[in-house]
C-alpha cells in the first residue's frame, strides 16, 4: 500500500516520470486505462502533449472536490496553455517558446517586439488563427468575442494566485471548469485514447 501511495503522490505532483518509474519498478497495481495515461505522460516528458493537457484536466477537479478553488483555477489556466501548446507542437512540429519572430505571421510581428520572448497564451491563440483561419483551438479560445480571451480568464487574473487580492469564489470556478468541458476538452479527447480517468481516490480502487 505504501509504494501504491507514493507513486499516486508522485504523479498527483506531476512528477510523472519519477511515478512512472515507481509503477514500473514496484509493480504498483493501476487500473489498465491509469497505466496507459501514466505512460503517456512519461514517454511526453518536457514535450506539449495533450496527454498532460488531460491529466491538468483531472488533477483541476481534484483541487475542487477539495474546495481549493484558486489551486484549482490556475489548473485550468495552464489546462488551456497546454492544449494550444500542444496544438502548435502536433501541427507545426514547434515549442511555443522556439518561434523566431521572424517566423511569426505579420499580424503577430506587428503587436511583439523581436526581443520578446516566446508566446503568451493569447498570442499562442492569435498565432494558430493566423496559421490556419479554421484551427479548431483558436476558435474555441476565441469563441467568445474576436480576438478576446473567454471571460473567466479575466476573473482568473484578479485571483490571490494569479495577480489579485480575492479569493476564487465556487462560482467562478464551475464558470471556468464548464467553458472547458464544453468548448475545449472536447477538441483533444476526440481522439479516446487521451480519455483519462479520475486517479483512485482510495486502495480498494486500484484495479
Amino acid at each position: 500500500m505504501v509504494d501504491w501511495c507514493e507513486t499516486l503522490a508522485l504523479w498527483d505532483a506531476f512528477r510523472h516520470r519519477e511515478a512512472y518509474r515507481s509503477f514500473r519498478d514496484r509493480e504498483v497495481v493501476l487500473p489498465a486505462k491509469a497505466a496507459a495515461s501514466l505512460a503517456a505522460l512519461a514517454a511526453a516528458d518536457t514535450r506539449p502533449s495533450f496527454a498532460l493537457s488531460e491529466d491538468l484536466w483531472l488533477n483541476a477537479l481534484r483541487r475542487a472536490e477539495t474546495g481549493r478553488y484558486d489551486d484549482a483555477l490556475a489548473r485550468l489556466y495552464r489546462v488551456t496553455e497546454s492544449a494550444l501548446q500542444a496544438q502548435v507542437f502536433v501541427k507545426f512540429a514547434k515549442t511555443t517558446d522556439s518561434i523566431r519572430f521572424e517566423e511569426l505571421p505579420p499580424k503577430l510581428q506587428a503587436r511583439r517586439s523581436p526581443e520578446a520572448f516566446g508566446l503568451g497564451l493569447a498570442d499562442t491563440a492569435r498565432y494558430l488563427r493566423e496559421m490556419d483561419a479554421d484551427d479548431a483551438f483558436a476558435g474555441a479560445f476565441f469563441s467568445e468575442a474576436v480576438d478576446e480571451a473567454p471571460k473567466w480568464l479575466a476573473r482568473r487574473n484578479h485571483s490571490i494566485l494569479a495577480h489579485g487580492f480575492s479569493a476564487t469564489r465556487a462560482e467562478d470556478w464551475c464558470s471556468a471548469r464548464d467553458w472547458i468541458a464544453s468548448r475545449l476538452r472536447p477538441l483533444w479527447t476526440t481522439d479516446t485514447s487521451l480519455i483519462a480517468e479520475q486517479l483512485p481516490h482510495a486502495f480498494s480502487e486500484r484495479r
